[in-house]
Order: C-alpha cells, then structure tokens, then sequence
C-alpha cells in the first residue's frame, strides 16, 4: 500500500459505501479484547468504531514524511 495525501476532515469521517476499506486481524490477548468491549461500551461506540478512532487519532499526530516513519 502506498501513503496517500490526507485531508484531516476526511481521516475523521467513517467509511462510505463507495470508500476503499481493508480488514485488519489483530492478535491480542482476551484480556485486552475484554478491555476494548468494556471501553467502546462506555463510549456507547463498537469495538470497531473505537479503534479507528485510535487510529485516526494516531495518524493525525504524525507528520507525513517525517525521517523514519514507515509507508508500507
């Protein structure tokens, strides 16, 4: 997958129909699935919905280009 140019409006909106999306498969520990159900729950959100938060969050706070980071 290649970086794309981001909008910060645009990172922040869920996925339409007519968007790209990718599943992801995360290996974590029950406790921490445990943990991410209790936490989207009080957020009144899906576990989903509560990790991409995380990551929009995460890559709003990275500079594009910055030395180092990873576009993979």
């Amino acid at each position: 997958m290649v970086a794309k140019t981001r909008i910060d409006d645009a990172i922040r909106k869920p996925p339409s129909d007519s968007e790209e999306v990718a599943e992801l498969s995360l290996l974590v520990p029950a406790w921490q699935i445990a943990a991410l159900e209790e936490a989207a729950e009080s957020e009144g959100i899906t576990v989903a919905q509560l990790l991409r938060r995380a990551v929009n969050r995460t890559l709003s706070q990275v500079t594009l280009h910055q030395p180092g980071y990873y576009y993979g």
